[in-house]
């Protein structure tokens, strides 16, 4: 009995410490802000709660990101409120600012580029409103800004850095190689004509296992210029890898044939692509040197010329990156022939765009036409909610939560300001009542059932009870503000769910389209330039539309089926358009292609006629290349 306690209570331990150090940080950078004489002495301990990140690189990232965008939104926000003539121009003002912000940080600047943005916007809203409210004390708004931010970062960084992981690249490295194991395999179950529901499934994790690498790139390496500096290399080996899941829908159908030797000299390759296969899970050798590697490339060429090209990238892109992990990272090349894998989304940035505009002008319409007072806290919620979760996958879920856990925050605050705290009391008295909320939404934000709503259940409890302030307005007053604050995440909610809607299946729909829009582009074109643009915008597409379908949780073997088809489908286009495809087929592929962006165009872009449109034209062009193969 005594031994399962002790065990239960070393389990708790890391949590225990982790909460702990949380609150340790953001109660020592409140006490730092009112020794100071900061206004607003709370915005260093929200800061201080916010940019908590599970590693120390993550964490010095976002702290980075956020002070400058700090910077330059104080300064947007200063230089706003110099023209100002009425909070009209102010609240216009403010949404072009906003708009411009929520708009370049949705055109996926990866990494935390993109929360810079998001805070470069809001702390201007910030800045704007309090200083349009208060222009006496507008310098020492600014002031206190930026040095509660600052003060809020350097204690999470003091004592939160030694006791996170540096950063996820190692981990990142076992991903690696674990996709490039399993494409590899992927090609000996086809060579071995397996079966072919088993190939279907493994295909399918490989490209789900490639949509998480890309998707979590940037946090593995975030606050080391190491990925930076291999980021390039990782795309390629990233595209070769689809390449090699390209290859493979047109070499199953390839391998079809029950001639004796033709499938014995199949599965010797396979036995042999197996050995290389378990060497490199020994040990990452480079494969670029593996004689035994080479000599089976240069066989599976003169049995099958559609593989080699796939498999003789490998070895050039895993040099660069696993061969290499360990050393310094290699230069790009100075003339390089393929572009990167990752595209900016411009029309998702301009929906970003106009949606945070739509909101926080509604909020702003409000406020001008009601006269109420507390319109413009309103709107600063607003501003906030709908310009850092315009880049989430789901923002209207994660803000049901948030309502609910500000909702409980303003609540909290109302009793403690209303009931429990005395009428004259200090800071330290405010501190000490503080402390209970940031442990209970602490230990909160580490459990998945309510983890969601927990930070804003801190954030909003400081927001409104103000802690280190003394309460100057009427306690009407105080009510409308926390109400305020509430309608302003309602009014976000509104706009993400119905007036620029957004959720995976609608993001999964606009990636669909795009994807469509780039194929027809490519039946059009013989540029290579331009061939190879949409190619790898179609490469991206693939990767973000799975992700999107995973999130929507239900079956979407349709949706990978058609990622494999645009996959294939790209690819058979650009060695037509390039004239690698000459043949006495020529003719007819030419057809084909004509008809392929015959049917798009009159599709009318539809997404529920466009995947069995791009599965049956993939299903048409690998028979007839099959064809000029046999």
């Amino acid at each position: 009995m005594r031994k399962t306690r002790s065990l239960r209570l070393k389990g708790l331990w890391p949590e225990a410490w982790h909460v702990a150090r949380s609150v340790a940080a953001a109660l020592a950078a409140y006490a730092i802000a009112v020794a100071l004489k900061l206004e607003s002495p709370y915005w260093a301990a929200m800061t201080s709660i916010i940019i908590i990140q599970p590693t120390g690189g993550q964490l010095l990232e976002k702290s980075f990101y956020r002070f400058v965008g700090t910077l330059i939104g104080a300064l947007a926000g200063l230089l706003m409120l110099l023209p100002a003539t009425s909070s009209l121009n102010l609240t216009i003002m403010l949404c072009l600012w906003l708009g411009v912000c929520v708009g370049a940080g949705n055109l996926q600047l990866y990494g935390y580029r993109s929360y810079g943005f998001m805070v470069a916007g809001f702390t201007a809203a910030v800045i704007a409103l309090d200083g349009w409210s208060h222009p006496a004390r507008i310098g020492e708004i600014v002031f206190a800004r930026i040095g509660c931010i600052g003060i809020g970062i350097a204690f999470t960084t003091m004592v939160n850095i030694s006791f996170t992981p540096r950063n996820g690249m190692k981990k990142l490295k076992l991903r690696l190689q674990e996709a490039v194991a399993a494409s590899m395999g992927l090609v000996s179950l086809v060579l071995r004509d397996a079966d072919h529901a088993g190939i279907g499934r493994s295909r399918h994790d490989i490209l789900f296992m490639l949509a998480d690498i890309e998707k979590t790139l940037d946090g593995a390496g975030a606050g080391t210029l190491d990925l930076k500096r291999r980021r390039f290399h990782i795309e390629n080996l990233l595209v070769d890898l689809l390449s090699l899941l390209e290859t493979s829908v047109l070499l199953e159908g390839r391998t079809g044939t029950s001639e004796e030797e033709s499938v014995r000299i199949r599965r010797t390759l396979a036995d042999r692509l197996d050995q290389v296969i378990s060497g490199l899970e020994r040990a990452w050798s480079p494969i670029a040197a593996n004689k035994e590697f080479e000599r089976l490339v240069a066989e599976i060429g003169t049995q099958l010329p559609v593989l080699r090209d796939s498999l003789l990238a490998l070895p050039v892109s895993l040099g660069f990156v696993l061969d290499r992990w360990d050393s310094a990272p290699p230069k790009i090349p100075v003339a390089v022939s393929r572009p990167v894998l990752r595209q900016r989304d411009w029309p998702g940035a301009v929906r970003a765009s106009m949606r945070t505009i739509a909101a926080v002008g509604l909020t702003g319409a409000v406020w001008q036409l009601t006269g109420w007072k507390e319109g413009a806290a309103m709107m600063l919620a607003t501003s906030i909610m709908v310009s850092v979760f315009s880049t989430h996958d789901h923002p209207s879920v994660l803000l049901s939560h948030i309502f609910r856990g500000a909702f409980v925050g303003v609540l909290l605050a109302f009793i403690f300001r209303l009931f429990v705290i005395p009428g004259q009391s200090g800071p330290l008295i405010h501190g000490l009542l503080t402390f209970p909320v940031l442990v209970g939404g602490m230990i909160a934000k580490n459990h998945r059932k309510t983890a969601l709503g927990a930070m804003d259940t801190m954030m909003f409890f400081l927001l409104v009870m103000q802690p280190g302030m003394p309460m100057t307005v009427s306690r009407t007053d105080f009510l409308m503000g926390g109400a305020a604050g509430l309608a302003g995440i309602g009014v976000a909610l509104v706009s993400f769910r119905y007036v620029i809607a957004l959720n995976p299946a609608l993001r999964l729909r606009s990636i669909l389209v795009s994807i469509a829009s780039d194929l027809l582009l490519m039946t059009g074109t013989d540029s290579t330039p331009a061939l190879e643009r949409c190619r790898n915008r179609t490469r991206y597409r693939v990767l973000r539309m799975l992700h999107n379908a995973r999130l929507m949780n239900r079956d979407m073997s349709a949706v990978v089926e058609g990622s494999l088809a645009a996959l294939a489908l790209s690819g058979f286009l650009k060695r037509f358009q390039e004239g690698s495809l000459k043949s006495p087929h020529s003719d007819r592929f030419r057809t084909m292609v004509d008809e392929l962006g015959t049917a798009i165009s009159i599709s009318g872009m539809n997404p529920e006629e466009l995947i069995p449109l791009i599965k049956e034209a993939s299903l048409r062009f690998s028979l007839l290349e099959q064809a000029e193969g046999s």
